[in-house]
């Protein structure tokens, strides 16, 4: 995913698609975290037969408007180069901006999107300006669920990563609620008193957290190993022009 993330774009586009294809034409549904869910937005502005295909879109840690912290890895001084889709991921982007435009701030398909306040990848993210905040101006149903907001003060609510969303109870609950239900995912269908009080989905092991958290890490990894770094953000394609 360090690639340009208009191609990426395209191979979820295509990942939709045959899926669906392939499942005697029936709508699929889609999980997405972090930057994923910025590109699954834009497979479904540009290829609407994305939309058709797709049932629910769970996302995790999105950053629909980009992240003000990539400028910590893709400094303008001094200037260093970057993997193009990290570039791609700054607040205000020219992938991010033309993303946004004429209504790609607002959900395609029922989206329930799930945050934490304290992501040290993605900021802001706290309501009402969260970047992983999403309008619904189709009507298709959309709910953002900030962590914090939910289980405020609780084992749940405190402090969750970028990667950490990954195992939280409420986020789980919310997928799963998501999935079995009409619609975006609903608080006022999962028993919030006894998953507040969760640090982890049940069934997870400490192990498991610990291997989740490590994911950071090996990205970090990777991007300081990625060969084919740019100076500048990759151009838009031709055919995003609205």
């Amino acid at each position: 995913m360090l690639d340009d993330a208009q191609v990426n774009s395209e191979y979820i586009a295509y990942a939709i698609n045959y899926i669906s294809g392939i499942s005697k034409n029936k709508k699929v549904s889609v999980v997405g975290w972090s930057q994923g869910n910025l590109d699954i937005q834009w497979a479904n502005k540009y290829w609407p037969s994305t939309v058709k295909n797709v049932n629910k879109h769970i996302a995790i840690s999105p950053d629909y408007h980009g992240t003000q912290l990539a400028k910590i890895l893709c400094p303008d001084f001094p200037q260093l180069p970057c993997p193009p889709s990290v570039i791609q991921q700054e607040y205000n982007s020219n992938y991010v901006t033309q993303l946004r435009k004429n209504g790609g701030d607002s959900a395609y398909v029922t989206t329930t999107n799930v945050f934490s306040t304290t992501d040290e990848i993605v900021q802001p993210q706290a309501e009402p300006g969260a970047s992983a905040h999403q309008d619904d101006a189709r009507g298709v149903g959309v709910t953002n669920n900030e962590l914090q907001s939910i289980c405020n003060g609780k084992p749940a609510g405190i402090f969750y990563t970028h990667e950490g969303v990954l195992y939280n109870p409420v986020a789980f609950a919310l997928a799963k609620d998501t999935l079995i239900n009409d619609g975006p995912g609903q608080t006022t269908r999962i028993d919030l008193d006894g998953l507040c009080q969760q640090l982890a989905t049940e069934g997870l092991s400490l192990t498991d957290v610990v291997a989740t958290e490590g994911t950071i890490p090996v990205a970090a990894a990777a991007v300081l190993a990625y060969p084919n770094k740019l100076f500048h953000e990759p151009s838009l394609m031709g055919y995003a022009t609205y």
